[in-house]
């Protein structure tokens, strides 16, 4: 094999069309995602490679083909964007920019439950992001602390495309093998297997990462991935305000109309969550909702005939 014909496997750095790649920080179906530094701007960025071999099975191939895909059509202030891609002796690749500074998740592990003000700021950054991509007809599918990332400058960016799809009006989903960690975050639609997941499921996701910032933890929490799963899809979560009594009522609404177990039931658009986070932040009512699907009810009451031990 030629020096620089296929991206390293282990951490090291070596030159890879235009790029030194000194760390491998991502293996997905295939594909591997490099730290790098661009050579003619010294600048670091990630470098995703579909090697030879993997690029000859089809399901790999059509896999990476999506993610640049999908990286390509994305240019927002609040979505990691791509900078470049082609063909180097048989590895396709793709390059994004590379957030200096670390994710949401690490920042609440850092810091514990955030500030009111800060939970809403950076919620309202990631809101932003799920209005434009779902502006480009795609669905994330990925939303959670971890791929909240959060630059040295203060930026809030969305990553984590490897499971973004096209939305498909009543179009079947494929199921996605799940870790725990990423249970944590995603909608009963997942579990129920409804057709045409849609913003809603992300907006879900995203009041999820809500709940973690106020609270310290995600709704549900079990070992079992299956567990978690039926929770989101049977259970209600506790009521945020038994853990934190600061948490102003308006933002307590803006969780329920998130993490409602019915899709239809939440808000149907980014735009409008975020609108009603503008509204919290600046003292003010949040819209009107329908009741249908709601979690909890009067200040620090739950639906009795729904809460079950979490």
């Amino acid at each position: 094999m030629k020096p620089d014909a296929e991206p390293p496997s282990q951490p090291v750095s070596r030159r890879f069309a235009g790029y030194d790649l000194t760390s491998r920080v991502a293996l997905h179906r295939g594909t591997a995602t490099y730290r790098a530094i661009q050579v003619t701007l010294r600048r670091p960025v990630l470098v995703t490679v579909l090697p030879p071999a993997a690029g000859k099975i089809q399901v790999q191939r059509e896999h990476f083909h999506r993610q640049q895909d999908v990286a390509s059509r994305l240019h927002h202030e609040n979505v990691v964007s791509t900078i470049d891609a082609g063909t180097h002796k048989g590895c396709r690749y793709f390059v994004t920019e590379a957030v200096e500074g670390g994710s949401f998740a690490d920042e609440i592990k850092r810091t514990g439950p955030c500030e009111i003000g800060r939970a809403i700021s950076v919620v309202r950054d990631v809101a932003r992001a799920i209005a434009y991509i779902d502006g480009q007809g795609l669905v994330h599918r990925n939303v959670s602390p971890n791929t909240v990332l959060v630059s040295d400058a203060g930026v809030v960016k969305l990553s984590g495309f490897t499971l973004a799809k096209d939305k498909r009006p009543g179009g079947h989903e494929t199921w996605i093998d799940h870790d725990v960690d990423a249970t944590l975050f995603v909608a009963p639609e997942f579990l129920n297997g409804e057709k045409g997941l849609d913003v809603r499921a992300d907006i879900y996701s995203l009041g999820c990462v809500l709940y973690h910032a106020l609270t310290g933890h995600a709704p549900f929490q079990s070992r079992s991935a299956a567990v978690v799963l039926e929770s989101h899809a049977m259970r209600v979560p506790t009521d945020p305000r038994e853990i934190r009594a600061d948490i102003p009522d308006g933002l307590v609404l803006v969780l329920d109309r998130c993490l409602r177990k019915k899709r239809e039931h939440r808000f149907a658009k980014a735009e409008d969550l975020g609108k009603d986070l503008d509204a919290v932040r600046a003292g003010q009512p949040v819209s009107k909702m329908s009741a249908d699907g709601a979690l909890w009810v009067t200040p620090g009451t739950l639906l009795p005939r729904l809460r079950k031990k979490r």
